[in-house]
């Protein structure tokens, strides 16, 4: 850079000002600078391939470009034949790129491709003999081409910097006990390696290094900022996996066409809630909070969610308002995530009828559904607190339904029932109880859960029928350690206030179980830590279904209090 400077001063004295200078212009003190030798110029973005012989020392091979040559090119392939080349990818532009090597295969391989195995390693190692030591054998050429629905599997994948390269190596051997069927068969040109490349985020602007990194890879999902633009593009879209990055926006919800099949990644965002006509596949990535202003946080028919991320899922304080779920989901999967709230519409003990919560809201579980056989698994969760609505369970049924839930390999720091409902479970039920038994099955988890009023930490709700014949609460849980609380005259770990319906097996595991308060009047039974809530003989007495096994041993219902 080239700078010049000029000054020019004209100092005129302050006595002149009023005498030679009357009636002129003013002159200022004036300054100046050039800048010269300005130079934009855009950076080049080009990655190379070539390829060597796999006997070859990696360091010291004599390269090829591989855009004008073929590595697996031979005609007389036979059992125990091998070819193994090195493959190296160099970075010959100024600007920091990604890239990926793939193995792509247009239309049908041939049966040929069950007998060649596929040897890989990482760094490249020279091949000293037939064996392949150093290198690993992945699969066959057929399942290794077949591991992608598209038929292109990532081979190696990386960054590298202006003049950086990285080497891999890479063969194919017809196994030697390849029989005679094959024969006169060829593979032909029907695969290929394919060397894709975009901008790495490492230079910087004026505002940092971020302009480039939604730069993506051809297959990479579809990105959007904008709630708006990924709805729109919902529309016309099938089963391509999309991105909403960054986006921040309150209002505006994610709705999903019932044709859209696809996986939804959310990635650090702040959204108003999602709406699936039918299935939501949902990836969750870094921090996630969705608030609805209006109905369930995520619902649709069916809800499947996974991610590395924690997700926040709060519904509108609404009638039927989920937190994941809704009034008809019929299934919700919840798999490998960390859920940091989850909270059902309307506040979970709300209601001023002390005895019967009639008055109380129908809102909605923090995970669960309105749908009468409803099923929600979750595997490998970590949920720190999730909260029912009232008269909705925390993971489980709402108002009059039955759910079936099944946690395994999962921690739950903290749920809650709302108004009559269990923490995980059941809720409320009435006319048409003998529909709406719940099922809860734990494997292998750590669970502390609280009952709402009437209802018990695990198990049965409030069931307001108190009728001979009732919905049957299941409960099996199997190496767990659990903690949990009934609340009012309910069971910690059973049924809730006058349900007498309950089975299932409880064993290998540690179990912390507290009813509510014990005692309704003394014609009723007592609630118990593990098994029946506060019952009333004369009416539910011993339902001939229920068969609780705790240790080898069966629960009944007790005496009544004397």
């Amino acid at each position: 850079m080239k700078i010049t400077r000029r000054t020019k001063l004209l100092v005129v004295a302050l006595a002149l000002c009023f005498t030679t200078m009357i009636g002129s212009t003013f002159a200022w003190f004036t300054d100046s600078v050039e800048v010269n030798g300005n130079n934009i110029q855009a950076g080049t973005l080009d990655v190379t391939m070539e390829y060597a012989k796999g006997t070859e020392d990696p360091a010291n091979a004599n390269w090829q470009d591989a855009s004008s040559g073929t590595l697996f090119n031979y005609k007389l392939w036979e059992p125990g034949y091998v070819q193994v080349y090195h493959v190296k990818i160099a970075n010959a532009g100024t600007l920091a790129l990604k890239y990926d090597l793939k193995l792509v295969a247009d239309g049908t391989v041939s049966k040929l491709a069950e007998v060649i195995d596929v040897y890989y390693a990482d760094p490249a190692v020279q091949a000293n003999s037939r064996a392949l030591p150093g290198l690993t054998k992945i699969s066959t050429l057929q399942e290794f081409i077949a591991q992608n629905a598209d038929n292109a599997t990532n081979t190696a994948s990386g960054n590298l910097q202006a003049g950086q390269s990285h080497t891999v190596t890479l063969a194919l051997k017809m196994r030697e006990e390849a029989g005679n069927e094959y024969q006169g068969m060829a593979i032909g040109s029907s695969f290929n390696l394919v060397l894709n490349a975009t901008q790495l985020m490492s230079e910087s602007d004026s505002f940092g290094n971020e302009y480039d990194e939604d730069a993506g890879l051809p297959g990479d999902p579809i990105l959007f900022r904008t709630v708006p633009e990924l709805n729109e593009a919902l529309k016309k879209l099938t089963s391509e996996a999309v991105v909403l990055r960054k986006c921040t926006d309150k209002t505006t919800p994610i709705e999903i066409p019932a044709a859209y099949t696809g996986t939804l990644t959310l990635e650090n965002v702040t959204i108003n809630s999602i709406v699936a006509e039918d299935t939501a596949n949902v990836m969750i990535v870094g921090d996630v909070t969705v608030q609805a202003t209006s109905g369930s946080a995520i619902t649709g028919m069916e809800i499947n969610l996974s991610g590395s991320g924690n997700l926040t899922a709060i519904a509108a304080d609404e009638n039927g308002a989920f937190g994941i779920g809704g009034m008809n989901t019929e299934k919700i999967t919840i798999k490998d995530l960390t859920i940091e709230e989850a909270r059902g519409g309307f506040d979970g003990q709300s209601g001023t009828d002390k005895k019967y919560y009639k008055d109380a809201p129908e809102g909605g579980s923090a995970i669960g559904s309105g749908h009468n056989g409803a099923v929600i698994e979750l595997d490998n969760v970590r949920i720190v607190k999730a909260i029912g609505g009232s008269k909705a369970a925390g993971i489980g049924a709402r108002y009059w339904t039955g759910v079936t839930v099944t946690i395994n390999n999962s921690t739950i720091d903290y749920v809650e029932g709302g108004v009559t409902a269990a923490g995980i479970g059941g809720s409320r039920v009435s006319e048409g109880a003998t529909e709406n038994g719940n099922t809860i099955n734990i494997t292998n988890s750590m669970i502390t859960a609280q009952g709402g009023v009437y209802a018990a930490g695990i198990g049965a709700g409030y069931d307001t029928h108190c009728q001979s014949s009732q919905p049957l609460c299941t409960i099996n849980i199997d190496g767990s350690t659990i903690n949990a609380y009934g609340g009012q005259y309910a069971a910690g770990v059973g049924t809730g206030y006058h349900n007498a319906a309950l089975a299932g097996e409880i064993k290998n595991s540690t179990i912390t179980a507290v009813s509510g308060e014990k005692i309704y009047k003394d014609t009723y039974t007592q609630a118990q830590d593990i098994g029946f809530g506060v019952v009333d003989p004369a009416r539910e007495g011993q339902q001939t279904s229920s068969k609780l096994i705790y240790n080898g041993t069966a629960i009944e219902i007790p005496a009544v209090t004397q």
